[in-house]
Parts: structure tokens; sequence; C-alpha cells
């Protein structure tokens, strides 16, 4: 067999792996949603450990493969915006929440808590954000961005406890296409609207085959030169 038939055939593999996870979200064979992302979340799980191996490195390097080695055209390193404004309201930071919401005031207007949000028009670029307030940068954003939320809620979360974590959902509220999208949570004691976030299945199917694309082109995966500082540590 050739190398050209070699990488055709591992891409077929992994778009085989994708196929098979949107089955499953479509409840085909008797799967669910958890099914699907195991299912995805193993493969890329497995590229990012060839092209970073070592040991207690599991989120840093699925954070870096999920980011800086998917389409850009993907969006895959937005931060989530609802997540921040939970995280900020927790700090107390009035000031920086009302720049941030006015960054979207269509959005973030008297009366509009519960309308359901998606990804594209809510969520954005760490630089977007910190152009909106120098001090967001002192903030960890990339901790709430979409690989890293991946990781922890939804990927470790179904690994280890076969459920989401807090503040994910496996449910999506919109009934049209999203990559990313919120469902709006009534949480108590104060019935404040939290809004949860749900990742698209086929979506994250379509960071893997990106993915693979990157780490594949002319050979076998190769370990990639280790990065100084890993981005999910870095800021903009």
């Amino acid at each position: 067999m050739s190398q050209a038939d070699r990488i055709a055939e591992f891409h077929e593999w992994v778009n085989g792996r994708v196929e098979l996870a949107k089955r499953l979200d479509a409840d085909e064979c008797g799967g669910t949603y958890a099914d699907a992302i195991l299912v995805l979340s193993a493969v890329l799980s497995g590229f990012a450990s060839d092209a970073s191996p070592g040991k207690g490195r599991d989120m840093v390097r699925f954070v870096e493969a999920w980011f800086t080695l998917s389409d850009p055209a993907l969006n895959a390193g937005r931060v989530s915006v609802p997540l921040l404004l939970d995280a900020l309201r927790e700090e107390g930071e009035t000031a920086i929440i009302e720049k941030v919401r006015a960054s979207r005031p269509g959005i973030f207007a008297p009366g509009n808590d519960s309308r359901v949000l998606v990804g594209d028009e809510i969520d954005q670029a760490e630089a977007e954000l910190v152009a909106l307030d120098p001090d967001l940068a002192t903030k960890g954003l990339r901790r709430l961005s979409y690989g890293r939320v991946f990781y922890e809620h939804v990927r470790s979360a179904y690994t280890h406890e076969y459920h989401l974590s807090e503040p994910a959902s496996e449910f999506a509220q919109t009934s049209w296409p999203a990559r990313v999208s919120y469902v709006n949570f009534i949480r108590p004691p104060d019935r404040r609207v939290r809004r949860l976030i749900h990742f698209d299945v086929a979506w994250v199917g379509d960071i893997l085959e990106s993915v693979a694309t990157s780490l594949v082109t002319a050979g076998p995966i190769e370990p990639l030169s280790e990065p100084k500082t890993w981005w999910v540590r870095g800021s903009a």
C-alpha cells in the first residue's frame, strides 16, 4: 500500500468515527449524545497524545490540539461569553460585566433573559474581549474557551462519571443548527437565569477531522515540538 493510500485510509477511518458519532447522537443503535461525545473525545485525545506524548499533560495537549490544529474557520478558540459573565459576577466585577454586555446591546437588552443564545452571535475571541477592557487579560479567559470548557465539563465528565458537569448541557434549546448554543436554566435560590453550554456533535466532528488533517499531511503522526507555553496557560 502506498503512502497516499495509507493516508486516505486513515482519513476514511476518522470520517467513519465521525459518522458513527452522528448516528449515535441521532438515537440510532440505542445511542445517545453521551455515546457520540465519548467516541469523538477518545479519538481526539488519542491524536493529542500522539502529537504531544508524556504524562501529566492530558488537558493542555487536548486543548492545544483543539485550538491550534483546527481550521480557524471553525472558531474553536472562542471564549464563552455567558460563562465569562457568570465568572465575573462571582468576582463582583460589575464594571467589566457592563462593558461586555454593552458589546452585544441587542442581545443583553432588558427583558432578553429568556432569549436562546447561540455561540456565533454572542461568543468572542480573546483579543476582542481584552479590547473591551484590558483587565480581562488577567481573568484567565482561556479557561473559558471552548476547548477548555469542553475538556473539563463534557469530555472528562462523561469519561469519568458518565454525566455532564455544570455548566454544560447535553440538550440544545435552539431548533436551528448551531455549533455552540446555550440552554436557559433557572438557578435557585435567586431564580436567576443561568445559561448552560451545548456543543453540537457535528461541529466537534468537524474539529476532529480538521485536527486529523493537520497532523497527517505526508505520513504517520509524528510528535510536534513542545510549545514554550501551552496555549491554554497563556494569554493574549
